[in-house]
C-alpha cells in the first residue's frame, strides 16, 4: 500500500483511530462485504486508474476477486460452521484458472508497487500494509481453494512479518492486528506437539492474545473492521459461544443487508428459532 503524492487519498489504510477513510475505498469494501462483487470490482479498478502508484488499489481489487471466488466455491459459507470437513475436507473444489490469473496479477502488482515504495522509505506503513494484504490473500487462496497448505503458510508468514513490523512502528494501525490475531489464534488452537513445532518455526501461539487482537481490529479498525467481526464469529462458534456469534451476525446483517450469508447464519443461530 504507498507514496507521499497519494498519502491523503490513502489515509484510510492506516486503520488508526480518527483518520478519515477514503470514500472510494470505503464504498468498494462495503460493496464487497455486501456481496456486490461487480460493484466492488468496478470501484477498485477505477481507484487503480486514478491512483496508479498506490499498491493498496491493487490489493483491494485482489480482495474483491478472492471474496467473489470464495463465495462461488462456498468457502465463505463453510467458514460459519465448526466442522472442519466443510472447509478443509474432501469436498472437490474446481479452481477457476482465470480467477487465479487475475488474483495473481493484482497481488503481484501490489507487491511490486509496495516494494518500490519501501526501497525509497523502508518505514512506509502504507506499503507494509499493502504487501501484507497481498501476500495474505494469496496465502488464503492457496490454503482454502488449492489446498496447498505448506506454500500458503510461507506466504502467511511473510504477511505476518510485514504486519508486525508495521505495528511496531504504529500500534494504532488497527486493521493490521488481523494478521497477528489470526496467527496467534490458529497456532494457539493446535494440539501441543503441533503448537510446539509451529513456535520453533517462529509462529506465535497465544489463542487468547489472538482473540484480543481480532477484537481490537473489530472495535477500532476501518476497512477490515467487518472482516475482523467475521473472524470473531468463527472464534466464538469454535468455543461454542453461539450467543456471541449470533449477536455479531445480527450486527453484520444489519450493516450489510445484501449479504445473504450473514442473515442465513444469524437465523441458524437464533435461540428463538425452533430446531
Amino acid at each position: 500500500m504507498l507514496a507521499v503524492v497519494v498519502a491523503v487519498a490513502i489515509s484510510a489504510l492506516s486503520g488508526a483511530q480518527g483518520l478519515d477513510v477514503d470514500p472510494a475505498l470505503e464504498a468498494g469494501f462495503r460493496d464487497m462485504y455486501g456481496m456486490n462483487f461487480d460493484g466492488c470490482e468496478t470501484r477498485f479498478v477505477e481507484y487503480t486508474r486514478v491512483h496508479p502508484t498506490d499498491p493498496f488499489g491493487d490489493a483491494a481489487l485482489a480482495a474483491c476477486i478472492l471474496f467473489k471466488e470464495f463465495n462461488r466455491v462456498e468457502v465463505l459459507d463453510a467458514e460459519f460452521y465448526t466442522d472442519d470437513k466443510k472447509l478443509f475436507g474432501d469436498r472437490k473444489i474446481a479452481p477457476d484458472p482465470e480467477v487465479k490469473r487475475r488474483l495473481a496479477s493484482a497481488t503481484d502488482h501490489a507487491i511490486e508497487l509496495a516494494n518500490g515504495m519501501l526501497r525509497q522509505n523502508a518505514q512506509s506503513q502504507q506499503a507494509l500494509f499493502a504487501r501484507a494484504m497481498a501476500n495474505g490473500l494469496m496465502a488464503d487462496y492457496g490454503a482454502l481453494v488449492e489446498r496447498r497448505y505448506l506454500a500458503s503458510s510461507k506466504l502467511g508468514r511473510v504477511a505476518l512479518d510485514d504486519a508486525n513490523t508495521l505495528l511496531r512502528q504504529n500500534p494504532s494501525f488497527y486493521d493490521a492486528y488481523i494478521w497477528p490475531g489470526v496467527a496467534n489464534y490458529v497456532v494457539g488452537s493446535l494440539a501441543f506437539p503441533l503448537r510446539w513445532l509451529a513456535k520453533l518455526r517462529g509462529y506465535p501461539g497465544d489463542k487468547e492474545r489472538g482473540i484480543a487482537d481480532l477484537q481490537l481490529a473489530a472495535d477500532k479498525g476501518t476497512l477490515l473492521k467487518p472482516y475482523a467481526k467475521i473472524l470473531l464469529v468463527v472464534t466464538n462458534l469454535r468455543s461454542k459461544n453461539r450467543t456471541a456469534a449470533h449477536a455479531l451476525l445480527v450486527e453484520l446483517s444489519a450493516e450489510f443487508p445484501t449479504n445473504s450469508l450473514f442473515a442465513k447464519h444469524a437465523r441458524r443461530l437464533d435461540p428463538a428459532v425452533a430446531r
